[in-house]
């Protein structure tokens, strides 16, 4: 008899041991995706909601200060050392400082978003008899693409907020060279899981491709 090779027995359609576990693992991932994506747009709505009701922006912030002397009170010799950042909680702020910083929490969690919607997309996919459907790459490359651009975005108002709250913190006339100076770090990981994402999308295209060449094939 014929065998429709793009209709093939996958991880989530086989009957062996093997596949009842593979199609368990599935089913976890994909819960836990799902409870993740939850979990990211609460706390999301969450902290906007605090930061706008209370005007209070919980950020991190560079800073320059020398260790106290407890910091070698032991054994060691601490040859050098100083404090590099800081959690701090603002009050008092203008509203585009607390605006900026609730777009940032935005775009921060539509990264989280994107990631756990497409493991939880994937997942629930290869749980199908024909999981390479039309329009699965073009989610993964999208959900790259919405990584890639919101990780670049958040790095910008991150580097607003710092600017604007050190500069509402620091002595006027320091300015930035104050206590609290500004230092743009790019989280290269988040961008570069990004663009991983995309050539995914591309492989999941090529994919599909090849089911449809398939399919019906003897």
């Amino acid at each position: 008899m014929g065998h429709d090779l793009g209709r093939s027995p996958l991880a989530g359609t086989g009957t062996g041991t093997a596949a009842r576990v593979s199609r368990g693992v599935l089913w976890s991932a994909l819960a836990i995706a799902v409870l993740v994506l939850l979990a990211v747009a609460a706390a999301a709505v969450l902290s906007a909601a605090e930061a706008v009701r209370t005007g209070v922006v919980h950020t991190s912030l560079e800073m320059r200060g020398s260790l106290p002397a407890e910091a070698d009170a032991g054994p060691g010799d601490l040859r050098s050392g100083a404090y590099r950042t800081a959690e701090v909680a603002v009050g008092e702020l203008p509203g585009g400082i607390v605006a900026l910083h609730v777009v940032r929490i935005a775009l921060d969690a539509s990264v989280g978003i994107a990631l756990a919607g497409t493991v939880a997309i994937l997942a629930r996919r290869l749980l199908r008899p024909d999981p390479l459907a039309r329009r699965l790459s073009l989610v993964v490359t999208l959900a790259g693409g919405t990584v890639m651009i919101a990780a670049l975005l958040s790095l910008a108002a991150r580097t607003g907020v710092a600017w604007m709250v050190g500069d509402a913190l620091n002595d006027p006339d320091a300015g930035l060279d104050g206590f609290w100076p500004v230092v743009a770090e790019v989280d290269a990981s988040t961008i570069a899981l990004g663009f991983a994402l995309m050539i995914v999308g591309l492989v999941v295209e090529h994919g599909e491709t090849l089911q449809r060449d398939t399919r019906g094939l003897v």
